[in-house]
């Protein structure tokens, strides 16, 4: 029982690390396959994936970026990974590009990345959260809070929204009894 449990854990943190499963559709699975694990638990282990990922990307993107271009395999998936990234931050980019002052353009950044990673719609999460903010170049200390919040309140409404919508067969059962 507990290494079945230990292993459903880790299949939850393993989910939530995934692009476009990431943590908000990872708890979604959690609450329907795994039930021996809480609604806490599973909020918690989704998390550390999401930010586990996050981490990483955030770190990672711009070096390995940076190498893949210079590698005749690798440069036109670069190139396609920074067209998406683009694309995603374009509307992003035009509301920083209003801002007024540096400290302006620095929280219209922040906010705009939490904003896209917290809608919980496939290609907004933290995976293409982490891209744009490392395309728009947004510093760590700034990126890591908002790709981790947005993924704590993407990941809250698919708990409300899974859970109402996986309770409702219950609904219908009492209302028709």
């Amino acid at each position: 029982m507990f290494l079945e449990r230990f292993w459903h854990q880790i299949i939850i943190i393993l989910l939530s690390c995934i692009p476009l499963i990431e943590s908000r559709y990872a708890i979604v699975v959690g609450m329907t396959l795994f039930k021996e694990i809480g609604i806490v638990e599973l909020f918690i282990l989704s998390q550390l994936g999401a930010f586990f990922v996050g981490l990483v990307l955030l770190l990672l993107l711009k070096p390995v970026f940076k190498w893949m271009k210079n590698t005749k395999v690798f440069k036109n998936l670069v190139e396609t990974l920074e067209n998406h990234g683009k694309k995603k931050g374009e509307k992003l980019q035009g509301k920083i590009d209003n801002s007024k002052n540096k400290n302006a353009k620095v929280w219209a950044s922040v906010i705009g990345v939490f904003l896209f990673v917290a809608i919980p719609l496939p290609g907004t999460g933290v995976w293409t959260g982490s891209l744009v903010a490392t395309l728009l170049d947004i510093r760590f200390k700034y990126a890591f809070p908002a790709v981790c919040l947005g993924s704590v309140v993407a990941t809250l409404i698919m708990v409300l929204v899974g859970g109402a919508f996986m309770t409702a067969p219950d609904w219908l059962a009492q209302w028709l009894i």
